[in-house]
């Protein structure tokens, strides 16, 4: 059943995680961060039926009062929120008080290009997203031991540096193709000309830092 354009949620989804892993719902809390209200009463249903606790927070800095309040086991995070939105929180959350560790599951309907290693989270679900499909990922993410899930992610660190910044430089390079190519067009008016210059040398600049970060990356990795 698709979710965030109306429906409701499958009468199957109510006994799918207790019967697949009858100890995986045993008082787990769930965060869902999102101002939909719609759509955060509906996985907040999904879940509750499941067995699990669920909290929720309508933008990041309700969302940063509740992690502080008590670590949850994985969250469900919207990007486009007032106040802070997704990515802003998950930026407040991993420099100042993220247990490593803790599953993040993105919902969005802000762009079908973003990839979950993107943010750096466990999956990205487009709006509107199956709710089956959702809750298949919460019983994955949840059967695996927290200190398992902190490892993982303490010894994939520096690998996933390295391809961020593989993939920083492919976007880059893509941006300042795009860029030269508005820079150039000689129909454009002066002011959009000048706009497309600036954003060609920010591109450039962009570009030569990442190289320089990926140089950095590679000289920490020798040592």
């Amino acid at each position: 059943m698709a979710v965030g354009m109306g429906g409701t949620v499958l009468e199957s989804a109510r006994h799918q995680l207790d019967a697949d892993h009858p100890t995986v719902a045993a008082r787990k809390t769930i965060l869902v961060v999102e101002d939909d209200v719609a759509i955060c009463d509906l996985v907040r249903f999904a879940l509750e039926v499941q067995g699990l606790n669920v909290e929720s927070a309508a933008d990041g800095l309700h969302a940063l009062q509740k992690v502080r309040q008590a670590t949850p086991d994985l969250v469900i995070l919207d990007l486009n929120m007032p106040q802070m939105g997704g990515e802003d929180f998950l930026y407040a959350w991993r420099t100042g008080i993220e247990a490593r560790g803790v599953p993040v599951i993105v919902v969005t309907a802000a762009s079908h290009a973003l990839r979950a290693q993107d943010l750096g989270v466990e999956a990205v679900f487009v709006k509107p997203f199956d709710m089956d499909t959702l809750l298949t990922h919460v019983r994955d993410l949840l059967v695996m031991p927290f200190k398992a899930r902190a490892s993982v992610v303490s010894d994939a660190r520096g690998t996933e540096m390295v391809r961020i910044v593989d993939d920083l430089a492919n976007a880059l390079s893509t941006l300042t193709v795009c860029a030269e190519q508005v820079s150039d067009a000689q129909e454009l008016p002066t002011t959009l000309q000048n706009i497309a210059a600036s954003c060609l040398d920010a591109a450039h600049r962009a570009s030569a830092l990442t190289r320089r970060l990926n140089h950095l990356i590679n000289a920490s990795n020798q040592v």
